[in-house]
C-alpha cells in the first residue's frame, strides 16, 4: 500500500468513524440523561401531587403519571445508555489503535507493512461492531413480544390456577371420605367362648344330670 492511499484511507474512513462514534457518544449520553432525569421526577411527583391536590385537579395527576410511564417507556425502547456505552467503547477502541501504530507497539513493532495490518484490525473492529449493532436490533421486538406473551400468560395464569385449586380441592375431599370409610373399625364378631368356660359349662351340665 502507498502511503498517498493509507492516508486517503485514514482521512476519509478512519476519521470519518472515530467522528461518527463520539457524535453519537455524545447524543446518546445526553438523551439518557435526559429521558432518566425525567422519569425520575415525574415518578417522585406523581404520589405527592396524589396526596396534595384536590378532587378537582387529578387531571395534573394523571398528566404526570402518564409523562413517567412515557419518559421510562422511551428509555427502554430506544437504549439510549447502550448506545452511548457502546459508541464510546468503540471511540475508545480506535483511538487505541491509532496510539499503537504511531508508536510501532504490540502487534505494529515487527510488522513488515505496518498500514495494511493498521487497516485489516480497524475493519475487523467495525465489522464487529456492526454486526452487534445487527443483533441487538433484531432481539429487541423479539424481547418486546416475549414480554405481551408473558403478561398474556400470566392473565390466564390465575383462571388456571382456580382450576386447578378445584380439581385438587374434589380430589382431596374424595381421598378423605375414603379415609374416614377405612378408618371406620368393622364390627368385629361374637368371640369365641374359652376352654375354660367351655369346660365349666360341661361340669355344670354333668352336675344337673346327677342331681336328676
Amino acid at each position: 500500500m502507498t502511503p498517498e492511499q493509507f492516508q486517503a484511507y485514514f482521512a476519509d474512513r478512519f476519521k470519518s468513524q472515530m467522528q461518527f462514534f463520539d457524535r453519537r457518544s455524545v447524543r446518546s449520553k445526553r438523551l439518557y440523561l435526559f429521558f432518566q432525569t425525567g422519569a425520575i421526577i415525574f415518578a417522585v411527583a406523581a404520589p405527592l401531587l396524589v396526596v396534595a391536590l384536590p378532587q378537582a385537579l387529578k387531571f395534573i395527576t394523571a398528566t404526570v403519571s402518564a409523562l413517567a410511564a412515557f419518559f421510562t417507556t422511551a428509555l427502554k425502547s430506544f437504549r439510549f445508555h447502550e448506545s452511548w456505552i457502546a459508541a464510546r467503547s468503540m471511540h475508545e477502541l480506535l483511538q487505541r489503535e491509532n496510539y499503537l501504530y504511531t508508536a510501532g507497539l504490540d502487534a505494529y513493532h515487527a510488522a513488515q507493512d505496518r498500514e495494511s495490518l493498521f487497516i485489516e484490525r480497524v475493519e475487523a473492529m467495525l465489522a464487529t461492531e456492526s454486526s452487534a449493532w445487527l443483533a441487538a436490533e433484531r432481539s429487541a421486538p423479539d424481547a418486546a413480544q416475549g414480554a405481551q406473551k408473558g403478561g398474556g400468560s400470566q392473565r390466564q395464569n390465575p383462571q388456571q390456577n382456580q382450576r386447578s385449586d378445584q380439581k385438587s380441592g374434589q380430589r382431596g375431599s374424595g381421598q378423605g371420605n375414603q379415609g374416614q370409610q377405612q378408618q371406620r373399625p368393622k364390627k368385629d364378631a361374637a368371640p369365641e367362648p374359652k376352654e375354660e368356660d367351655k369346660d365349666a359349662a360341661d361340669g355344670d351340665d354333668e352336675q344337673e344330670g346327677e342331681d336328676e
